[in-house]
């Protein structure tokens, strides 16, 4: 997680330092990343200045969608379903 000058991001990192790369661009304060099981997704939550929803995303970045089992105003993702992630 980082902030880019306008509000939080998630970011990836390699273990020694270096690779850095952005995953989220948006308009929400992006956090509590948690990486799924199998490791190809990130669940995070985004809070609009409304409501925090969690959102999940491909390891490599792209779309993010909201997670449909989750109430909104929820805050922080515990687990992903393996078989979504």
């Amino acid at each position: 997680m980082g902030f880019d000058g306008t509000d939080y991001e998630i970011y990836t990192i390699n273990a020694n330092g270096g690779g850095e790369r952005q995953i989220t661009d948006n308009s929400t304060r992006d956090r509590y990343p948690y990486y799924s099981p199998n490791g190809k997704k990130i669940a995070y939550s985004g809070f609009d200045g409304t409501d925090s929803e969690i959102y999940t995303i491909n390891v490599g970045g792209g779309a993010s969608s909201t997670s449909p089992t989750t109430p909104r105003r929820t805050t922080t993702p515990t687990t992903l379903p393996t078989a979504s992630g």
